[in-house]
């Protein structure tokens, strides 16, 4: 069970899997929700770095159990088939993605967006949250 008043930062979590263009950079584990923030920069391989979005299907998977969690909120990134356009190979975004909350008992688990999935997809795997780093948040 989640304890209410705990919310947890995990600054660069390890994990395998690496995503083009993309890097996870926290993670943030409160009784209301999972949040993980990543950044991401445009492609050089397109003109204008081509585009962005996440699916609604993406989900977080206990490693252990193999229990599933919902998205349930992209923000400063579009749900597919809308499209972020970058206007530069320059550009970078920062986006959010939220999961319905984790047990407080769940230290590995993947975020994935599509299976089997390709170089292209959001696919992060054992992401480790490691207690002896986790930083308590104030609620406010």
């Amino acid at each position: 069970m989640k304890n209410t008043s705990k919310k947890l930062l995990y600054n660069l979590p390890a994990h395998s899997g690496i995503c083009e263009n993309l890097q996870l950079l926290r993670v943030i584990s409160s009784s209301e929700s999972l949040m993980i923030d990543f950044g991401y920069y445009a492609p050089l391989y397109y003109d204008r770095g081509g585009w962005i979005h996440i699916s609604k299907d993406t989900f977080v998977r206990d490693n252990k159990t193999q229990k599933k969690f919902k998205l349930i909120h992209a923000e400063n990134i579009p749900i597919a088939p809308t499209n972020h356009h970058f206007k530069t190979t320059n550009d970078w975004i920062h986006f959010s993605l939220s999961f319905e909350p984790i047990p407080d008992s769940v230290k590995l688990f993947d975020m994935i967006e599509a299976l089997p999935g390709d170089k292209t997809d959001f696919n992060y795997f054992d992401i480790k949250l490691n207690s002896k780093t986790a930083i308590e948040l104030q609620n406010q």
